[in-house]
């Protein structure tokens, strides 16, 4: 049997590992109704909310606009501190629809190992994309390095 001592600290490494870690990249897009109007690269502390704010102030929700982020975790880099970004852009045309998607890939290493990460965050975000039949544009790429490092 476990010692009320060995409860508490499962207890507290549970409440720890629970908490939900913020990104310190991310990116942040605004919509109206199927259409993306803008999107937002963040690097900070609080990179999904600042960014997400940024974006309210110019499309609020009151207005109709949905803004969404993008959270594409370690996996696409967006838990880095440091390094490297890429946006990129591609469409579809959906019931007569343009619909635009962004993605961010962030490396610590170069732009072309976030672009290959921006692209598995794209293949997140919209499952029908492929490399093989669609195309896409980078349209951001920059250096980042957070406040708090």
């Amino acid at each position: 049997m476990m010692s009320s001592k060995a409860y508490f600290i499962v207890f507290i490494l549970f409440i720890i590992c629970s908490f939900k870690v913020e990104g310190q990249i991310a990116i942040a897009v605004a919509k109206d109704n199927w259409q993306t109007m803008s999107y937002r690269v963040e690097a900070n502390s609080n990179a999904q909310e600042s960014a997400a704010k940024f974006l309210r102030a110019y499309y609020p929700e009151e207005e109709g606009y949905e803004i969404r982020v993008l959270d594409g975790g370690r996996r696409c880099g967006h838990r880095l501190k440091k390094g490297y970004y890429v946006v990129i852009r591609t469409s579809n045309v959906i019931w007569k629809k343009l619909i635009v998607y962004y993605a961010l890939g962030a490396s610590s290493k170069s732009y072309e190992k976030a672009a290959q990460k921006a692209l598995k965050h794209l293949k997140m975000i919209n499952k029908t994309w492929s490399l093989a039949n669609d195309s896409y544009t980078i349209v951001e790429k920059r250096k980042f390095r957070t406040v708090f490092d």
